[in-house]
């Protein structure tokens, strides 16, 4: 068997806005599986290339400062290209291209700080083996097994979004329009008639209350392993969904998932409490049965477990969610990351993210203090 292994290796866009890490994460690989393949992902890499000028030579030859190397380079390959015109087209002809630094740790003043030291990745590469015994058995084999690293990382970035809230999903479209999704050349006229103040303008989304921030190295690893094992909850899966409506400004749809992400969550937690009480089984139906929706759910749980759930549920989640549902109104920015919020810390209760990724470190599930 062991002369029918063929390596396979490549790279893909990774979709979305690109995917954002933390520049330690840069020409580091992480290693998985997909439903039938081990997997190596390896990320591209900072541009390394020596400073061509000694130091003091470029001030003695009044040369003006070197700039540093924004631009990402193709990751380590176990198969290098061929020759310097393959080379030279996989660096920088590559559309899009591999991802840049957008900040490299040393400027004095950064907005928002969290974006410090942190680069955007737009390609990746892939590395894995295939079982083949002649072409059209390798064919065979390499296309089944991209079907499996569409999937895998559909799970990725599902387990990204979760954590750093990071949008691959982009759900309610591109809520920016015209002015917001490209950068707009403008000018104004002077008295003789000719163009004047020539420029280039960005305007970027509003935040809408959505954090996101980059992944750092230890959870690339931890997304990676888990996208190679299970999807996320359905609650956390909503969650993410609910943080894409936001930012995308869809508050109505937001508020609804939110919403039915905490009932999800408090079905959970209810189970957890009835399967430590010892309930029989029919009392635990007759039960859940009687408190029904989202609203009976919280009655049930405020009298198994009066300490979990927030004083503000109702006026932060459960109300705008009747209303979104019933009455089809819309809601500011502020009522709708408000329910997300809650709804958050409620699926936290029930399944706690440092559990989910590292099994290891928490419970399935826990208590959780809410304000």
């Amino acid at each position: 068997m062991a002369d029918k292994a063929r390596p396979f290796e490549g790279h893909f866009v990774v979709g979305g806005a690109g995917l954002y890490v933390a520049n330690a994460c840069l020409g580091h690989a992480v290693e998985s599986r997909t439903a039938s393949h081990d997997l190596t992902i390896g990320l591209p890499q900072l541009d390394a290339t020596p400073e061509p000028f000694p130091p003091g030579l470029r001030q003695r030859l009044d040369i003006g400062p070197s700039f540093p190397r924004w631009d990402l380079l193709p990751p380590k390959w176990t198969y290098a290209p061929r020759d310097t015109t393959e080379r030279f087209d996989e660096e920088g002809m590559t559309n899009p291209v591999w991802g840049g630094v957008m900040d490299d740790g040393r400027a004095k003043d950064v907005y928002p700080e969290s974006a410090r030291d942190y680069a955007v990745i737009y390609r990746c590469r892939f590395a894995t083996t295939l079982t083949a015994e002649n072409g059209g058995e390798f064919e065979a084999a390499a296309r089944e097994f991209l079907g499996e690293l569409d999937d895998y990382w559909t799970r990725f970035t599902s387990w990204v979004g979760i954590l750093t809230g990071q949008d691959f999903v982009g759900l309610g479209g591109d809520p920016a329009g015209l002015t917001r999704t490209r950068p707009l050349f403008t000018w104004t006229g002077d008295k003789d008639g000719q163009r004047a103040d020539v420029r280039w303008r960005s305007f970027h989304s509003p935040n809408r209350g959505v954090f996101q921030r980059q992944l750092q190295l230890d959870e690339l690893q931890s997304c990676a392993t888990l996208a190679g094992e299970q999807a996320p909850p359905a609650e956390w899966l909503l969650i993410r969904d609910a943080r894409s409506l936001l930012g995308a400004g869809q508050n109505r749809r937001a508020i609804i998932d939110a919403g039915t992400a905490a009932e999800l969550a408090m079905t959970a937690l209810i189970d957890e409490s009835l399967n430590d009480a010892g309930t029989d089984e029919r009392v635990r139906k007759a039960l859940t049965d009687r408190y029904g929706a989202l609203e009976g759910r919280q009655k049930l749980l405020r009298l198994l477990s009066p300490d979990i759930l927030s004083a503000q549920l109702q006026r932060d989640l459960i109300e705008p969610r009747n209303r979104a549902t019933h009455a089809g109104r819309e809601f500011t920015d502020a009522q709708a990351a408000a329910a997300v919020s809650m709804a958050t810390s409620i699926v936290e209760a029930a399944r706690p993210l440092a559990g989910l990724l590292d099994p290891g470190s928490a419970p399935a599930t826990r208590r959780a203090e809410m304000y």
